[in-house]
């Protein structure tokens, strides 16, 4: 069974700082992800406590589909 939504009143001013927020968030997920792969290019990045690539990965598809349906709605 769904969990139930929630619903938020923002400005569109406000409601694009809370995505841009979630975008560094997002960012920083894959970068954690990308150091479990080998791929990490920023060697002043300090990876996100995680409990592996799994996880990483995880909170990557998370931020992602959180973003996607906070932009669409802004649309």
């Amino acid at each position: 069974m769904p969990e139930p939504g929630v619903t938020f009143r923002l400005s569109r001013n406000d409601a694009g700082q809370v995505i841009d927020g979630l975008t560094v968030c997002h960012e920083n997920w894959q970068k954690t992800l990308d150091w479990y792969d080998g791929k990490l290019d920023d060697l002043e990045f300090v990876i996100l406590e995680c409990d592996g690539r799994a996880e990483a990965a995880q909170m990557v598809a998370v931020y992602a589909d959180l973003l996607e349906v906070l932009e669409r709605h802004l649309r």
